[in-house]
């Protein structure tokens, strides 16, 4: 019994022996890793290296930054192509200090800028319209000539990027989860650090903003294909922005033409660049006005929307397929209004709020093969 005892307790001794010597050479390995990575980043002899006492992890002081800490270590994951690899905090301790001395010297206004883990800096701007682009993108250049006076060590790392989102200024093709312009302004890519200038980001973002503002009175609709559009809102040039493919017609043949006060342009069909997608939306735009317009400024005031499984009508998506009569809803019913029961509301529509509807049924099924609307006001 003693002797089982006796070599229960050695194995263990011995395993236990085993592990502790494994760690030690762990840990010996991992700092000769993160010291060769120092020494290739930094230089031999730019810093002080010391051991957390009770924790495989290294804190390192650059002799530039003598106030400033950061860790390194060495992560082992069994599961991981890249294993062992090192991690560090330096950029979070870096891009949080660089933004926090940077707001302690420069008056932002409404504007702001943040260090985000995940895109490293977003510079965010408050704007009317357009023209107040010039004094954020100004001020996001201070904050890079101060990274490069206070901290040029950031715009050394192999890879960085400095975002500005822009509120205030609306896409023409904007998407259902946009609410913002985001532009990628500044960026740091094995070595080389490129800025987009002014003159660029101005000229690039000017053609495909809305030059007018959303009327409060537009429908939203969405097929599924292309983006959002809003009826007795959008213009026909801001219908050029839905990811469409205009049918039949040149865009470059379209830009001149002009439309008369009260004037309702030829339609127009638009289809998916995917040929998978069947779906096709019929547009014809008017000239709302009381002088002479270009077709692309008037306002979108008809659409048919030629197949699909379902479509957004605000402020619900509608499912127009019959595949499965259990599921099966009336349109109508599920917009709950009442359906077309003169020959004029099966000819124009129903109303419902500031639009008419018309759900055009399959010749043999109640599956809907098109939908049908016309702006009233």
């Amino acid at each position: 019994m003693k002797t089982k005892l006796i070599k229960m307790t050695a194995l263990i001794l011995l395993v236990a022996t085993s592990i502790l010597l494994g760690a030690c050479a762990n840990t010996k390995e991992d700092q000769a890793k993160i010291i060769s990575y120092l020494d290739r980043r930094f230089g031999k002899g730019t810093y002080t290296i010391k051991q957390e006492k009770y924790h495989p992890r290294w804190f390192v002081t650059l002799n530039q930054y003598p106030d400033i800490s950061v860790y390194y270590t060495v992560s082992h994951d069994p599961l991981s192509m890249s294993s062992p690899y090192i991690s560090t905090n330096f950029d979070d301790v870096f891009g949080q200090l660089v933004v926090k001395d940077f707001k302690k010297t420069t008056k932002l206004g409404k504007d702001d800028i943040r260090y985000d883990t995940d895109v490293d800096y977003v510079y965010y701007a408050r704007l009317n319209s357009i023209e107040d682009l010039k004094a954020s993108y100004d001020r996001l250049m201070a904050f890079v000539d101060f990274m490069r006076d206070k901290y040029p060590i950031i715009l050394e790392e192999r890879y960085l990027h400095i975002d500005m989102s822009m509120n205030g200024l609306v896409l023409k093709g904007l998407t259902d989860d946009e609410k913002y312009v985001r532009e990628t302004i500044v960026n740091v890519e094995k070595g080389q650090l490129n800025i987009k200038s002014y003159e660029d980001l101005y000229n690039e973002l000017k053609p495909k903003l809305k030059t007018h503002k959303d009327k409060p009175d537009g429908f939203t609709i969405h097929a599924d294909i292309g983006r959002i559009f809003i009826l007795g809102s959008d213009t026909f040039e801001d219908f050029l922005y839905k990811s469409l493919d205009l049918e039949g017609v040149k865009v470059e043949d379209l830009k001149d033409l002009v439309l008369q006060p009260g004037e309702t342009s030829p339609t127009y069909a638009f289809r998916s660049p995917d040929q998978h997608d069947t779906t096709r939306i019929f547009i014809e735009a008017k000239n709302l006005t009381d002088s002479p317009c270009k077709l692309f400024d008037a306002t979108l005031v008809n659409v048919t929307v030629d197949g699909g499984g379902e479509i957004f009508i605000d402020p619900k998506w509608v499912k127009l397929g019959y595949d499965d009569i259990k599921d099966w809803k009336d349109p109508y019913d599920q917009l709950k209004i009442s359906p077309p029961r003169t020959e004029a509301e099966k000819t124009e529509g129903i109303s419902y709020k500031n639009t008419k509807i018309l759900f055009v049924e399959k010749r043999y099924s109640k599956a809907i093969s098109k939908v049908v609307f016309r702006y009233e006001k």
